[in-house]
């Protein structure tokens, strides 16, 4: 929004004032909220606007745009796999850098050695299982799914993160919250990486199903109440992040046993919305 920050490059030619203009979208950092960095990034290197040929209603008539492109492209397995790195590393320092007893110990140290510690992670709208083990002088056997990494740990600080993965140095800044944590690198672009809960749910709520908001935003209208049977896809809360509007819909059929918000609430990335009670398709009605 032109009316709350801007960025002005200049040059000495056309060319050159959109090369400063994208290096510098590239290292701008906004932690704790979603922008669009990624689609000026991509909307600044399109031919059209290299070549000054757009109008007022250019971007409405001829880049599509949607909570996707405003959010940036889908993040590679690659990047994915960094993004869960750097979480599962940032928590690890974080529990290190906070402990006061057995301080002679590396955090997460066990008596076996072969034995490692496991992270979930969610990122780019996907969970992903970190397992990794310390070694001395902050080396780490880390493995993203099947893939596996070596990583050593060369900095921790409050806002910055500076890793090297399988050899490659980088420099990260971040910002922590309760739920997860904000990164930001010129390659990566401002990502949020959420931590999955510590300990399952017991034994008795694994049959139910609970929505959290992915990304901050307002809930615009709350369309089921407790009590309500619902279907599989069917519409369960309108929720506005970047200006977009999303609907959360039910993943399978069953009725709603809570519903923690409210229309024209504002939320955070990780924010309960609702649960409901799955029914099992396998039994009849009646018998359930």
């Amino acid at each position: 929004d032109s009316m709350l920050a801007k960025l002005i490059v200049h040059g000495e030619n056309r060319t050159a004032a959109i090369r400063k203009l994208r290096n510098a979208l590239a290292a701008t950092q906004i932690l704790g909220l979603q922008t669009n960095l990624a689609f000026l990034g991509q909307l600044v290197a399109t031919p059209a606007f290299a070549a000054a040929d757009f109008h007022t209603r250019w971007i409405e008539t001829q880049l599509e745009v949607d909570s996707e492109t405003l959010l940036g492209p889908p993040l590679s397995t690659l990047q994915s796999h960094e993004l869960a790195l750097i979480a599962t590393l940032a928590d690890w320092a974080q529990r290190e850098q906070s402990r006061q007893t057995w301080t002679g110990l590396p955090s997460g140290w066990r008596n076996s050695p072969g034995a490692h510690q496991y992270k979930g992670i969610q990122v780019g709208g996907q969970s992903l299982t970190v397992t990794y083990r310390a070694r001395p002088e902050l080396l780490f056997d880390m493995q993203v799914e099947d893939t596996r990494y070596q990583v050593r740990l060369l900095a921790a600080e409050t806002q910055v993160l500076s890793l090297e993965i399988d050899g490659l140095r980088r420099h990260y800044s971040l910002a922590q919250a309760e739920a997860g944590l904000w990164i930001h690198h010129p390659a990566l672009g401002c990502q949020w990486i959420g931590y999955a809960p510590r300990f399952p749910a017991a034994e008795g709520d694994q049959s139910h199903a609970g929505y959290s908001a992915t990304m901050p935003g307002k809930i615009l209208r709350v369309l089921v109440e407790v009590g309500q049977s619902v279907l599989a896809g069917q519409a369960l809360m309108v929720l506005e992040s970047m200006k977009m509007e999303s609907t959360l819909c039910a993943a399978c059929a069953g009725v709603v046993q809570q519903v923690w918000v409210s229309a024209g609430e504002r939320v955070e990335a990780g924010t309960d919305l609702l649960l409901i009670d799955p029914i099992d398709p396998k039994v009849p009605d009646g018998q359930g």
